[in-house]
């Protein structure tokens, strides 16, 4: 090539010269000179193509460890976010378990206290249990004496009341039934829920006046109540006056014929209840079938 490059680039082989000596001299020599041209190219580009396979053989490699990286990456951020999640739900239960100790402790400490407050009362429960077994032994007696109580003593004060139980329990004894020794009729007849509804509305709190309400409210005939201060009246006035179904009538020996008639009318035909107040020791005969029950 070298020879080869020496003749070509001498002024013998000149183009012009070759075309005039001959045309094919001259193509051969422009042949021969484009043979020359792409060797010397091909000793550039040769290498070129060289590093350009190394090039692509070597980002080809680094491609498939940059893709394999990724897979990794990918299969380590799955990962991550499942200890994450996993984390979460740890916690999640750890602070559940948390609020679950602590509403057992809660419990417990409730339960404790439960246990020991019940603990001092099984004494008060033993006591309660033995004196109702002693009341339903002695409920036949003490029912028989609340029953004169209502039908015999109203009209008494508490000192002959006392004397007449004490009697009557000392009776019951010699025909063997049995019944409390002190039987009290609030205890047996009475209703706390009552009492203090009565007792709202104006009745007395000492023990006569409430004996006399629970006689007033058991017996089938009607009161007559001995009530020279009107406390009397007054329970009944505001224990039957504020009920809105029934309207209150309140009558005297004093009216008007018509008019007492008129409003006792009404009153029994509605089921109005009616208090007659300032009664005399005689009644209006026209009172009497009512006072009777014989209407």
């Amino acid at each position: 090539m070298q020879e080869v490059k020496l003749v070509i680039e001498s002024e013998a082989y000149d183009a012009q010269l070759l075309e005039r000596a001959s045309k094919a001299a001259a193509g051969i020599a422009d042949w021969s000179k484009a043979i020359i041209q792409f060797h010397e190219a091909l000793k550039v580009v040769k290498p070129r193509q060289a590093q350009l396979a190394d090039a692509k053989a070597k980002s080809k490699k680094a491609q498939e460890a940059w893709d394999k990286a990724l897979g990794t990456l990918d299969e380590v951020q799955k990962n991550l976010l499942a200890q994450v999640n996993e984390l979460k739900r740890v916690k999640d239960e750890e602070a559940a378990l948390k609020k679950q100790k602590e509403q057992c402790d809660f419990s417990l400490s409730v339960a404790e206290a439960l246990i020991i407050g019940l603990a001092d009362e099984k004494i008060s429960w033993e006591d309660d249990l033995a004196a109702q077994k002693i009341n339903n032994e002695n409920l036949v007696g003490d029912v028989i004496i609340c029953s004169g109580f209502i039908a015999y003593l109203g009209v008494f004060l508490g000192d002959y009341r006392d004397e007449c139980k004490t009697n009557w329990t000392a009776m019951l004894k010699k025909y063997s039934i049995k019944s409390n020794p002190k039987v009290d009729l609030v205890t047996v007849l009475g209703d706390q829920v009552r009492i203090s509804e009565w007792q709202i509305n104006k009745l007395p709190k000492d023990a006569f006046s409430t004996e006399n309400a629970i006689i007033q409210d058991n017996s089938e005939r009607w009161s007559l109540l001995i009530d020279p201060q009107m406390q009397g009246v007054n329970w009944l006035m505001a224990t039957y006056g504020q009920q809105e179904e029934n309207k209150l009538v309140i009558i005297k020996p004093t009216m008007e014929q018509k008019i007492l008639s008129r409003l006792l009318e009404n009153a029994l035909n509605v089921g109005y209840p009616v208090i007659l107040v300032d009664a005399g020791e005689t009644f209006d005969p026209m009172l009497e079938p009512i006072i009777a029950k014989n209407i």
